[in-house]
């Protein structure tokens, strides 16, 4: 009998944290598994790369404790499985509309930033 083949999509979980990154990690592009969860808190990131729009099956992305600033890229707006979303200790100032497109988004932290403006 031949053993099955391990999957190369199966479904999990990154954690970049603590790691120093001050861009997103390029493994990240490379592994063909669907990520439900990333996490890169604690770095000194201060934007996001424009493939994350790629992780289409995320659904928990932790940005917490980095240096990400001014309004968040609009490649995160694509990501519409999104139900968690840590944005707290950052410097963020504007929150923009396009948030309202997430509409799985059930929890969102925002505390411990610059905000000046969040969607009407």
């Amino acid at each position: 009998k031949k053993k099955k083949e391990v999957q190369k999509d199966i479904i999990g979980e990154r954690d970049y944290s603590n790691k120093k990154l001050i861009e997103m990690p390029e493994d990240l592009w490379k592994k063909k598994e669907k990520i439900i969860k990333l996490n890169i808190s604690n770095n000194n990131l201060t934007h996001l790369d424009d493939r994350i729009e790629r992780l289409k099956e995320l659904k928990e992305l932790r940005l917490s404790k980095n240096e990400l600033w001014n309004e968040l890229p609009l490649k995160i707006y694509t990501l519409k499985n999104l139900t968690h979303l840590y944005l707290d200790n950052n410097k963020i100032v504007t929150i923009t509309n396009e948030i309202l497109q997430l509409e799985q988004l059930r929890h969102i932290d925002l505390s411990y930033n610059r905000i000046e403006r969040l969607p009407e």
